[in-house]
């Protein structure tokens, strides 16, 4: 997902003393770290005032959509006033052990000795800053806050120009087998299950079964809280990036009694066979947010599906999914009695809810992607 960036500090001529005559400068282009020269190298420097100076820009970086994968758009010049800018800064909010890389591309002027551009980043709690590889590279952040990105030139070269960066996160992995492989096809693996940010999936010493042990308690949640969405709550949001098309984001509904008594249900069955527990939290908060959704086509829902839920890394800013079931009264997933057709479509959406996937190719679209 593209973020939104908003400046906090702009360039500005800090001094108007006595004007000279504007050097002759080359423009360097660099994307990821290769430097190209501009097709006519000597240009005018424009106007040059002696000892004027610009405030560094200084961009914030925003994950919409909860991702976490952010960039800057819309810089088409960051140093409109033309003075004297070495650094360009980027604030962006990282997670704890999600390994980051970062791209950007910039212009600057140079005017005698060639300028050597850097890059660093510094955590909330860090009193040195990383340097990192302009042409690529990664780090794990090692806490969950605003991280500063710092774009640097020497040698009296200036930021002039577009500019452009991207913040790119993954989340630490599951192991690659579990050691049996019917578990293992259940399993949707990447960062989807249920852990506590920043901690990295390690084996435990707890044996689930014959040659299957489970994650290490310090790397995975065993207790998780779960709301139904009031009616009134609708997460507008969330509703438009699952349901892009226009209008879909419309169709939400509260689950009626009987969904609700199925999910309870379900998640009571789960706690009795598994480690793991599940409280409803009345005020809104919980981990799993349970609603329902109109997927007839004809008022504008999403056809072909019965139920649609996300998986734990889904939105991994909020510490939620969003599961929600046909509410379509003219289909039975609507009615979530047990033994229906929506009753065993609610189960199947808590799976997924909880990092499952299809372990053949039957969802919606005819594979074995969560849906």
């Amino acid at each position: 997902m593209t973020a939104a960036v908003s400046a906090s500090g702009r360039a500005l001529a800090s001094s108007t003393t006595l004007a000279k005559a504007a050097p002759l400068a080359h423009r360097v282009n660099v994307v990821n770290g290769v430097a190209k020269a501009s097709a006519a190298p000597q240009i005018s420097g424009g106007t040059a005032v002696a000892g004027s100076s610009a405030s560094a820009l200084t961009l914030a970086m925003d994950f919409v959509g909860y991702n976490p994968q952010g960039a800057t758009s819309g810089i088409s010049e960051v140093n409109p006033s033309h003075g004297e800018m070495p650094t360009i800064i980027v604030k962006a909010h990282l997670i704890k052990g999600f390994t980051y890389s970062v791209s950007s591309s910039f212009s600057y002027l140079r005017y005698t000795k060639a300028p050597t551009a850097s890059l660093t980043a510094m955590g909330p709690s860090d009193s040195k800053a990383l340097a990192l590889n302009l042409k690529g590279g990664s780090f794990i952040a090692k806490e969950t806050g605003d991280y500063t990105f710092t774009w640097s030139l020497n040698n009296g070269a200036r930021f002039d120009g577009a500019f452009s960066a991207n913040v790119n996160g993954k989340a630490p992995p599951l192991p690659k087998t579990t050691g049996n492989t019917s578990i293992d096809a259940l399993l949707e693996r990447g960062a989807a299950w249920w852990h506590d940010k920043g901690t990295a999936p390690t084996l435990g010493t707890s044996q689930v079964m014959a040659h299957v042990l489970a994650l290490s308690s310090g790397s995975a949640r065993h207790a998780l809280t779960y709301s139904f969405i009031a009616a009134n709550a609708a997460p507008t949001d969330i509703l438009k990036n699952d349901f892009p098309n226009a209008g879909q984001d419309k169709q939400f509904a509260e689950m009626n009694a009987n969904q609700k008594a199925a999910v309870k249900a379900a998640l009571s069955y789960i706690s009795a066979v598994t480690n793991l527990s599940f409280t409803e939290a009345t005020n809104g908060s919980g981990n799993l947010q349970l609603g329902d959704y109109n997927m007839d086509p004809q008022v504008g829902g999403k056809a072909g599906l019965d139920g649609v839920s996300n998986l734990p890394d889904a939105y991994p800013l909020t510490d939620k999914v969003y599961t929600f079931l046909n509410s379509n009264p003219n289909s039975d997933q609507g009615n979530s009695t047990a033994g229906t057709k929506g009753w065993s479509d609610a189960w199947h959406e808590l799976g997924h809810a909880l990092g499952l996937k299809h372990p053949g190719n039957y969802d919606a679209a005819g594979s074995g992607a969560t849906g």
